[in-house]
């Protein structure tokens, strides 16, 4: 089989993002790795049964997933406005019980059993493929980013219409557009705030604290905290990481068919958007009838 094409996603200059986990040192291009893909791979599977896959989650990370406690549930594939989200959320309604981050359908699957309010982050699928190359080198190339896309969203396909769906341009835009809409579709007592530029800085400042917490340094690399020139390098790197998808697609038949199936899932359920939510024009590109699956 073809291996998709990679790009050297080998850490920036001193100054910058430190490198992603397992990320190859600079002098090396970075290149997924047998064992790391193979443990995601097995993971994913694990995430599809519901009844093993949370239990276990309650035990090994209980902050983020649903429990008896839990009031809101967050949840999106990888790179798609996760921890902006869930900072807005803890800045608006401090105290809130909030299930997130495990990048797994089960949770929001068991949030739509429950009746608990949900949020589905919705990215287009070769963006956020593009972004985990960038942010996993050492396990994602583009057919892995796009089968663990299609496996993720496919997986909600009889629980979008009890979530709600929220395109990534809503979810980093203004976010009282997103809360009215969370507090309109699960018909919630909680006040809409106001977004000042001070409540703004707040959000920031959670996801600082939030990804200090988690994996030991503040400033993600899409904060504005971030110096220009840092995220002008990104902004590079990010350019090079979407070429790279674009090439791969253009020349493995596997991974173009792979990106069909993900852009199908994404039109299929940005379709559940809510009109304030809605935004943009569909995607330009190759496109598939609805995916097998999913409601019509």
């Amino acid at each position: 089989m073809r291996s998709s094409p990679v790009v050297d996603l080998a850490p920036p200059p001193p100054g910058g993002d430190p490198p992603a986990r397992g990320a190859d040192p600079p002098e090396h291009p970075a290149a997924p790795r047998a064992l790391p893909r193979l443990r995601r791979r097995l993971r994913n599977r694990l995430a599809e049964l519901d009844g093993l896959y949370l239990p276990l989650a309650r035990l090994a990370r209980p902050d983020h997933a649903v429990g008896p406690a839990t009031e809101l549930v967050v949840e999106g594939f990888p790179r798609s406005a996760n921890s902006w989200i869930e900072g807005c959320v803890r800045e608006a309604w401090p105290g809130l019980r909030v299930a997130q981050h495990l990048h797994a359908a089960a949770s929001l699957r068991a949030a739509a059993r429950r009746g608990l309010p949900a949020m589905l982050l919705l990215r287009a699928p070769e963006a956020a493929v593009a972004s985990l190359l960038l942010r996993e080198p050492a396990i994602y190339d583009p057919a892995l980013g796009f089968e663990e896309y299609v496996r993720f969203h496919a997986g909600l396909a009889g629980a979008v219409d009890r979530l709600l769906v929220v395109p990534f341009e809503a979810a980093t835009g203004p976010f009282p557009a997103v809360a009215r809409a969370l507090v309109a579709r699960f018909a919630l007592d909680w006040p809409v705030p106001d977004w000042s530029p001070a409540r703004e800085a707040g959000a920031w400042a959670q996801v600082d604290r939030l990804t200090r917490d988690r994996v030991g340094r503040a400033h993600v690399s899409y904060s504005p905290a971030q110096a220009e020139a840092e995220r002008a390098r990104r902004g590079a790197r990010a350019a090079a990481a979407a070429e790279v998808v674009a090439r791969a697609a253009a020349a493995d038949p596997r991974v173009a068919r792979l990106q069909v199936r993900a852009r199908a899932w994404h039109d299929v359920l940005r379709a559940r958007a809510p009109a304030g939510l809605s935004a943009p024009p569909p995607l330009p590109g190759p496109s598939a009838p609805p995916p097998e699956g999913a409601a019509r």
